[in-house]
Protein backbone atom coordinates (compact mmCIF):
# COMPACT_ATOMS: atom_id res chain seq x y z
CA UNK A 1 0.00 0.00 0.00
CA UNK A 2 2.57 2.43 1.20
CA UNK A 3 4.70 1.33 -2.04
CA UNK A 4 1.59 2.50 -4.35
CA UNK A 5 1.46 5.99 -2.21
CA UNK A 6 4.85 6.64 -2.74
CA UNK A 7 4.92 5.70 -6.45
CA UNK A 8 1.44 7.72 -6.68
CA UNK A 9 3.00 11.05 -5.13
CA UNK A 10 6.12 10.72 -6.74
CA UNK A 11 4.12 11.05 -9.99
CA UNK A 12 2.47 14.16 -9.15
CA UNK A 13 5.78 15.66 -7.89
CA UNK A 14 7.00 15.17 -11.52
CA UNK A 15 3.74 16.45 -13.11
CA UNK A 16 3.12 19.40 -10.46
CA UNK A 17 6.41 20.22 -11.42
CA UNK A 18 6.84 20.11 -15.10
CA UNK A 19 4.97 23.59 -15.03
CA UNK A 20 7.76 26.04 -15.57
CA UNK A 21 7.50 29.47 -13.94
CA UNK A 22 8.79 32.57 -15.34
CA UNK A 23 12.51 33.55 -13.64
CA UNK A 24 13.07 30.17 -12.96
CA UNK A 25 16.42 30.08 -14.38
CA UNK A 26 18.84 32.64 -15.22
CA UNK A 27 20.14 35.40 -13.55
CA UNK A 28 19.07 39.19 -13.56
CA UNK A 29 21.40 42.55 -13.91
CA UNK A 30 22.15 42.77 -9.84
CA UNK A 31 23.41 39.07 -9.94
CA UNK A 32 26.96 38.64 -7.76
CA UNK A 33 27.74 35.24 -6.80
CA UNK A 34 29.63 34.08 -4.10
CA UNK A 35 33.19 33.57 -4.60
CA UNK A 36 32.55 29.76 -4.16
CA UNK A 37 30.24 29.87 -7.07
CA UNK A 38 32.81 31.43 -8.99
CA UNK A 39 35.23 28.80 -7.83
CA UNK A 40 35.26 25.48 -10.43
CA UNK A 41 33.29 25.61 -13.65
CA UNK A 42 35.43 22.00 -14.93
CA UNK A 43 33.68 19.37 -12.74
CA UNK A 44 31.95 16.73 -14.71
CA UNK A 45 28.17 18.14 -13.67
CA UNK A 46 27.73 21.35 -15.72
CA UNK A 47 24.63 23.35 -14.45
CA UNK A 48 22.69 25.53 -17.39
CA UNK A 49 22.74 28.53 -14.61
CA UNK A 50 24.53 29.80 -11.68
CA UNK A 51 21.56 30.62 -10.33
CA UNK A 52 17.91 28.85 -10.18
CA UNK A 53 15.24 31.03 -8.66
CA UNK A 54 12.33 28.39 -7.32
CA UNK A 55 8.98 29.40 -7.97
CA UNK A 56 6.46 30.25 -4.73
CA UNK A 57 3.88 27.76 -5.96
CA UNK A 58 0.29 26.67 -4.33
CA UNK A 59 1.55 23.97 -3.12
CA UNK A 60 5.57 24.70 -2.26
CA UNK A 61 8.19 25.52 -4.05
CA UNK A 62 9.15 24.64 -7.91
CA UNK A 63 11.35 25.01 -10.75
CA UNK A 64 13.37 23.20 -13.41
CA UNK A 65 17.50 23.03 -13.23
CA UNK A 66 18.84 21.61 -16.60
CA UNK A 67 22.64 20.15 -16.41
CA UNK A 68 24.66 18.32 -18.26
CA UNK A 69 26.29 15.09 -17.22
CA UNK A 70 30.13 14.75 -18.84
CA UNK A 71 31.86 11.50 -18.21
CA UNK A 72 35.36 12.29 -17.58
CA UNK A 73 36.64 8.76 -16.58
CA UNK A 74 38.10 6.64 -19.09
CA UNK A 75 35.49 3.57 -18.22
CA UNK A 76 31.79 3.37 -19.01
CA UNK A 77 29.46 4.79 -16.19
CA UNK A 78 25.89 3.51 -15.63
CA UNK A 79 23.18 5.86 -14.24
CA UNK A 80 21.24 3.53 -12.01
CA UNK A 81 17.36 4.55 -12.93
CA UNK A 82 13.72 4.00 -12.86
CA UNK A 83 12.18 5.48 -16.33
CA UNK A 84 14.94 8.04 -16.56
CA UNK A 85 14.75 9.20 -12.94
CA UNK A 86 17.82 8.43 -10.82
CA UNK A 87 18.84 9.26 -7.32
CA UNK A 88 20.84 12.49 -6.76
CA UNK A 89 20.79 15.37 -4.01
CA UNK A 90 21.01 18.81 -3.90
CA UNK A 91 23.53 19.99 -0.98
CA UNK A 92 24.06 23.25 0.52
CA UNK A 93 27.34 24.99 1.71
CA UNK A 94 26.43 25.35 5.15
CA UNK A 95 29.25 27.16 7.58
CA UNK A 96 32.56 25.52 5.76
CA UNK A 97 30.61 21.92 4.79
CA UNK A 98 28.26 20.31 2.17
CA UNK A 99 25.18 19.08 3.84
CA UNK A 100 22.16 17.23 1.79
CA UNK A 101 19.45 19.68 1.34
CA UNK A 102 16.99 18.24 -0.84
CA UNK A 103 16.81 15.03 -2.93
CA UNK A 104 13.45 13.88 -4.92
CA UNK A 105 11.40 10.73 -4.08
CA UNK A 106 11.99 8.14 -6.65
CA UNK A 107 9.62 5.61 -7.92
CA UNK A 108 10.05 1.70 -7.05
CA UNK A 109 11.97 -0.20 -10.21
CA UNK A 110 14.50 -1.24 -12.09
CA UNK A 111 15.47 -0.02 -15.43
CA UNK A 112 17.85 -0.67 -18.18
CA UNK A 113 21.06 1.66 -16.95
CA UNK A 114 21.72 4.88 -18.86
CA UNK A 115 25.15 4.38 -20.11
CA UNK A 116 27.49 7.59 -20.41
CA UNK A 117 30.67 6.75 -22.13
CA UNK A 118 33.80 7.84 -21.80
CA UNK A 119 34.04 11.36 -23.21
CA UNK A 120 30.30 11.78 -23.85
CA UNK A 121 27.37 14.14 -22.34
CA UNK A 122 24.46 13.13 -20.70
CA UNK A 123 21.59 15.68 -20.34
CA UNK A 124 18.61 15.67 -18.21
CA UNK A 125 16.02 18.49 -16.30
CA UNK A 126 15.97 18.05 -12.78
CA UNK A 127 12.25 18.92 -11.08
CA UNK A 128 12.84 20.46 -8.15
CA UNK A 129 9.74 20.65 -6.37
CA UNK A 130 9.77 20.74 -2.03
CA UNK A 131 6.30 20.96 0.43
CA UNK A 132 6.16 23.62 2.38
CA UNK A 133 8.36 22.99 5.84
CA UNK A 134 6.75 21.60 8.30
CA UNK A 135 3.83 19.82 6.30
CA UNK A 136 3.74 16.22 6.53
CA UNK A 137 4.17 15.71 2.74
CA UNK A 138 7.26 15.32 1.00
CA UNK A 139 10.00 15.98 -0.86
CA UNK A 140 10.71 18.77 1.31
CA UNK A 141 14.68 20.93 1.59
CA UNK A 142 16.01 19.75 4.54
CA UNK A 143 17.29 23.11 5.13
CA UNK A 144 16.41 26.63 6.45
CA UNK A 145 16.44 28.94 4.89
CA UNK A 146 16.95 27.50 1.21
CA UNK A 147 18.55 30.31 -0.56
CA UNK A 148 22.14 29.79 -0.97
CA UNK A 149 24.96 28.16 -2.20
CA UNK A 150 24.72 24.24 -3.60
CA UNK A 151 26.17 21.32 -5.61
CA UNK A 152 24.74 18.45 -7.35
CA UNK A 153 25.66 14.99 -6.72
CA UNK A 154 24.63 12.35 -8.59
CA UNK A 155 24.51 9.29 -6.11
CA UNK A 156 23.31 6.43 -8.66
CA UNK A 157 26.18 5.94 -10.86
CA UNK A 158 28.99 2.92 -11.36
CA UNK A 159 31.68 1.44 -13.31
CA UNK A 160 31.27 -2.06 -14.27
CA UNK A 161 27.70 -2.21 -13.96
CA UNK A 162 25.88 -5.53 -12.71
CA UNK A 163 22.89 -6.41 -12.05
CA UNK A 164 23.30 -9.52 -10.16
CA UNK A 165 23.98 -8.65 -6.39
CA UNK A 166 22.65 -5.57 -4.61
CA UNK A 167 26.67 -3.74 -5.18
CA UNK A 168 25.78 -2.67 -8.78
CA UNK A 169 29.38 -2.23 -9.46
CA UNK A 170 32.44 0.07 -8.46
CA UNK A 171 31.03 3.96 -7.37
CA UNK A 172 33.14 6.24 -9.01
CA UNK A 173 34.52 8.96 -6.42
CA UNK A 174 32.91 12.03 -5.47
CA UNK A 175 34.81 14.46 -8.20
CA UNK A 176 32.90 12.36 -11.25
CA UNK A 177 29.55 12.99 -9.92
CA UNK A 178 29.34 16.33 -8.55
CA UNK A 179 28.37 20.34 -10.32
CA UNK A 180 30.57 23.35 -9.10
CA UNK A 181 28.43 25.62 -7.21
CA UNK A 182 26.00 27.45 -7.83
CA UNK A 183 22.99 29.38 -6.12
CA UNK A 184 19.26 29.08 -5.47
CA UNK A 185 16.71 31.59 -4.22
CA UNK A 186 13.23 31.49 -3.60
CA UNK A 187 10.87 34.09 -5.11
CA UNK A 188 7.68 35.07 -3.66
Amino acid sequence: MFRILGFALAIATLGLSACKSEGVTGHGPDFEPSPLVMADSSLPVEMSASRYVLANGLNGWQGELDFTFRNDTDRLISLLNCNGTFALRLEKWENGTWVPAWSPILPECLSLPIEVPPGENYQHQLHVFSRRPGSNTHPQFYVDPIDGTYRLVILAAFWDYHDYDSTWGEEPPLEYRVSAPFEISTAG
